[in-house]
């Protein structure tokens, strides 16, 4: 019995490289913002990389701990922790640009990279998958 192309993205979801390129990611577009842009712009990429990369570690660890105990005790632990990392964010964002004038357009590109760290390795999983498809027919 075959399994559905969904299936198999999600057995074969390879999160380490999705770690791998968090943290290359937030460097490669400093320096380019460093070369485009200036000095301040890659400092908020790497500020935004930063936040980002820890609040993806922090989901991580709370989405394998949500798996463990009573379920509805777990759904409600897990949103609350969600919605006060959220929050923390959402002031820490807020103090860096209003009161430390980050560079917002760098913030943003930093806090970017882990979307395009999942897009990235989403693709090349899909791509496999689709190309070993093939090959099987």
């Amino acid at each position: 019995m075959t399994m559905d192309w969904q299936t198999r993205l999600i057995e074969n979801y390879p999160v380490g490289r999705v770690q791998a390129l968090n943290l290359v990611l937030p460097l490669l577009f400093a320096a380019l913002a460093a070369l485009a842009a200036s000095g301040a712009a890659a400092t908020g990429v790497l500020i935004g990389g930063a936040l980002v990369n820890l609040s993806f570690l922090a989901l991580k660890k709370d989405l394998a701990g949500a798996f463990f105990g009573p379920p509805r005790l777990e759904k409600l632990r897990f949103l609350v922790k969600y919605y006060a990392r959220v929050t923390a964010l959402a002031v820490v964002l807020y103090y860096l640009v209003k009161v430390r004038h980050v560079h917002v357009f760098g913030l943003l590109i930093g806090l970017s990279s882990v979307a395009v760290s999942i897009l990235c390795v989403t693709a090349v999983v899909a791509g496999r998958l689709y190309l070993s498809e093939r090959e099987a027919l």
